[in-house]
């Protein structure tokens, strides 16, 4: 990152202008830069691409939706984070039989 922190290229500045990262979750938003970028990050940093859609996606326990480009925010609850890791799992469990 610090060698594209004097970049001029405003394209690239703009789509990563909507990337975030708290700890190893990293949220980036309408980046179509993105997978050819990922070098910019540790190796170490395990990307996995978790939304469902490519209108929805959760980010901590923020639950992300667009629709007719209007963007809705929900904070999960404590039984809504229960229920999406329980078919996180679940999924995950499909995935060897």
């Amino acid at each position: 990152m610090k060698n594209l922190s004097g970049s001029n290229d405003l394209n690239f500045i703009e789509k990563f202008s909507n990337t975030y990262r708290y700890l190893d979750d990293l949220c980036s938003l309408d980046n179509t830069l993105f997978q050819t970028n990922i070098a910019i990050y540790p190796k170490e940093l395990i990307l996995l691409q978790s939304n469902s859609s490519d209108n929805k996606t959760t980010f901590l326990d923020i639950d992300i939706q667009i629709h007719n480009l209007h963007c809705t925010i929900k904070f999960m609850t404590r039984e809504m984070i229960l229920i999406s890791i329980l078919s996180t799992f679940l999924a995950w469990m499909a995935t060897f039989q």
